[in-house]
């Protein structure tokens, strides 16, 4: 009796437990239909039509649709329905028909699995959540905006349609990877750090697109285009395991990185280093000849107050740059790699800095300031038009110009300055053309068993510190070789080597000099002489310098030394008429100037060097085999085997009555005017008379000069310049 009776108590309060909690159920269901809601999990539900609150059950035809759910609005019912949320809400699936609108005014609406869209979805002062985990989504016709709340995308994959934000808003990728195919971008669109950036197909910006997070392009094509700006934060724009393509029509701005080893790039709008005291870099890296990976801009790549790196040392580009432009406007770009095409330039004291090894730039236009600095391989292919400067300053050591392998011709008004850096070919054979010019000091030629061939149709100037010449299998100056400003060009010899043809002008400066070294050769053209112009072989007379120029002209000095021989041609008539204002032979193994049939001016200053003159001559004479040193002339030694036989005349220009010119130049007194001429020609008129006659007649069996009757230069007038006389008389 017991028992039953405590079992029936316990039964008693079971029964009043199941009625308090069936009357909670009943009062919360009543609470529910009160205020309009009565949400159905897992079904679909249908918005009923017209404006309302999304929370209010009788806007739905099955209730309000809950986690699992699926809500039309309005299934194409009533246009231009408006759903407001403004409290928290789940669905599994959203789809919004054309000309409706579902707003989130207050708290979050999250969508879980897939949204449809043909209309807007508004974020507008609430949160918008679209996540998917790559389960399609479909925006075509449709509109998603934050206006002053933000929308958030998690892992969503989502394609067409128009994305755009107001006030404060902003449309977040958030987290996970996130597809976005075929969008529009109007507002700010921004990547989370953490969160990726999958796009597809086309993405068109006239907005902002914010990457915190990088932006992933494995295998796949994509295309950027749009009025608006893709703002890179220190993140990658990259393909991480799949070749991909990337072809950009907008604009890309920041720092961070632009390309890599696996991925095409082709850019037809704008990149641009914008952030100081960062860098953006351009790699395409690895797009060598060992990958098919390629780098094509069409566009602008600029660094505009940051540093835009296009290339590093472990990454060389191959850039095809045709059709586009590159500049360091206000600040530098770093390059490593080869730039083929287009135009690089510079601005507001922006530079184009070499400082690793390795940039070539062919069939470009320079506008600007490229400048190698230490450390940088420079060279150039095919046609370079150079309006700008190239500035070679880096540490000689590791600093070089080299064109090994390659064939280049330079143009355009610019200049490429060298700061003591050479300009060679060092691994294999390489040509340079210049049409332009090069100046400065260093060392320009081969290296190491290579040869450089040059043709020079610009000018290549010495105006600081020395420039060796170095040959190679073909030196050729069709243009000017220009020492200046306490500078010297230095010919430096190898018999190995093909000599300079100088079919241009060798211009000496009165401060410059130009020097052939031991073993040099030259041959044609002329000489400016303001300064000096020098041929040294060794002390001991081996390894002698040989020149050969149509004529020298100046008030120059002329230094021949070691043996070396500095010829004028024969034939050039009054063009072969040089000029000097001193002259050196050297005193162990000088030197000699072969006259050949020419005429020669010696414009001195001070006293007459009359007596070094006749000194010149009479040690080539050589008692009349014109086989020494000094002032000679080859046909006199070729004529010396003949009846005919002829020298040196040499006369003050006062003794022959201060003509104005001489041999089709001008002269003033102080002239010592020489000539090829017969012997026994005292007057230098190119016959022997009784004029000449006269003249030896009235100084015979005395000291004199050639003018006096002085034929076989041993400073007296006797029977045996008579005996020179009559032979040719």
């Amino acid at each position: 009796m017991g028992k039953l009776k405590r079992a029936t108590a316990a039964n008693r309060e079971n029964a009043m437990s199941y009625n308090r909690h069936n009357r909670f159920r009943s009062t919360a269901l009543l609470a529910a239909v009160a205020a309009g809601s009565c949400f159905v999990h897992g079904q679909t539900t249908t918005w009923t039509g017209g404006s309302g609150t999304w929370g209010t059950a009788g806007n739905w035809n099955n209730g309000v649709p809950g986690a699992g759910g699926t809500a039309l609005v309005d299934n194409g019912n009533v246009a231009g329905s408006v759903a407001t949320v403004t409290a928290a809400a789940n669905v599994a699936t959203l789809n919004v028909s054309a000309g409706d609108t579902v707003q989130v005014t207050g708290g979050t609406l999250t969508v879980t699995q897939r949204t449809i869209n043909a209309g807007t979805l508004l974020a507008d002062g609430g949160a918008l959540v679209l996540q998917n985990s790559a389960t399609f989504s479909d925006n075509t016709g449709g509109h998603i905006r934050a206006a002053g709340g933000d929308v958030f995308f998690n892992s969503i994959w989502i394609a067409n349609g128009t994305l755009s934000s107001s006030a404060s808003g902003v449309v977040r990728m958030a987290s996970g990877f996130n597809y976005l195919q075929d969008i529009t971008n109007t507002g700010n669109l921004t990547l989370d750090g953490g969160a990726r950036f999958d796009p597809r197909n086309t993405v068109t910006n006239h907005g902002s697109i914010n990457l915190n997070g990088n932006m992933e392009l494995s295998g796949v094509s994509v295309t950027l285009n749009g009025t608006g700006v893709t703002n890179v934060n220190f993140t990658n724009i990259w393909a991480s395991a799949f070749v991909g393509t990337f072809t950009n029509n907008s604009t890309i701005q920041g720092f961070g990185r632009v390309g890599n080893s696996l991925l095409n790039m082709v850019n037809t709008g704008t990149i641009a280093a914008t952030v100081p005291g960062q860098t953006l870099r351009a790699n395409a890296a690895g797009s060598d000849t060992a990958t098919t990976i390629t780098f094509q801009n069409s566009g602008t790549m600029m660094a505009a107050g940051g540093t835009l790196q296009i290339g590093q040392l472990s990454e060389f580009v191959r850039l095809d740059n045709t059709g586009g432009r590159i500049i360091a406007n206000g600040s530098d770009v770093n390059i490593r790699g080869e730039i083929t095409g287009g135009t690089l330039s510079s601005a507001a004291g922006g530079v184009i800095r070499v400082n690793s090894s390795g940039f070539f730039l062919g069939d470009a236009a320079n506008n600007g300031n490229i400048t190698v600095d230490t450390g940088g391989v420079f060279g150039l292919r095919g046609v370079v038009t150079n309006n700008g400067s190239i500035n070679l300053v880096g540490n000689p050591s590791f600093t070089s110009f080299d064109q090994s392998g390659a064939s280049a011709t330079l143009v355009g008004t610019g200049a490429v300055n060298v700061s003591g850096v050479a300009i060679r070919a060092i691994a294999a054979a390489g040509t340079l053309i210049n049409n332009s010019t090069i100046q400065g000091g260093g060392f320009f030629g081969a290296v190491g068993g290579s040869s450089l061939n040059f043709t020079n149709n610009g000018v290549v100037h010495a105006n600081s510190g020395t420039l060796d010449l170095s040959g190679g299998a073909g030196w050729v100056n069709n243009g000017v070789l220009r020492a200046s400003g306490d500078a010297g060009i230095r010919l430096l010899g190898n018999l190995s080597f093909a000599p300079l043809t100088n079919n241009g002008s060798i211009d000496i400066a009165a401060d410059g000099t130009f020097s052939a070294q031991q073993d040099a050769r030259f041959s044609g053209g002329t000489a400016a002489l303001a300064g000096t112009l020098e041929l040294s072989g060794t002390s001991f007379g081996s390894n002698p310098a040989i020149g050969t120029l149509t004529h020298f002209r100046g008030t120059g000095r002329l230094n021949i030394f070691g043996n070396s021989r500095l010829n004028l041609a024969a034939g050039n008539g009054t063009l072969g008429t040089s000029k000097f204002g001193s002259v050196s032979f050297g005193v162990s193994s000088p030197g000699r100037l072969n006259l050949n049939d020419n005429d020669l001016i010696w414009d001195y200053t001070g006293a007459s060097p009359l007596t070094t003159v006749r000194q010149s001559i009479a040690s080539a004479y050589t008692s009349g085999t014109w086989g020494g040193s000094g002032i000679n002339s080859d046909l006199a030694a070729v004529a010396a085997s003949t009846s005919t036989k002829t020298g040196i005349g040499y006369a003050e220009a006062t003794d022959l009555g201060s003509p104005a010119t001489f041999g089709g130049q001008p002269i003033d007194n102080t002239s010592i005017l020489m000539r090829y001429t017969l012997l026994g020609d005292a007057n230098l008129d190119r016959t022997v008379n009784i004029a000449d006659f006269a003249r030896l007649g009235a100084s015979f069996n005395s000291a004199g000069a050639w003018f006096n009757g002085d034929f076989n230069y041993d400073g007296s007038i006797n029977i045996g310049d008579f005996s020179l006389l009559a032979s040719n008389f």
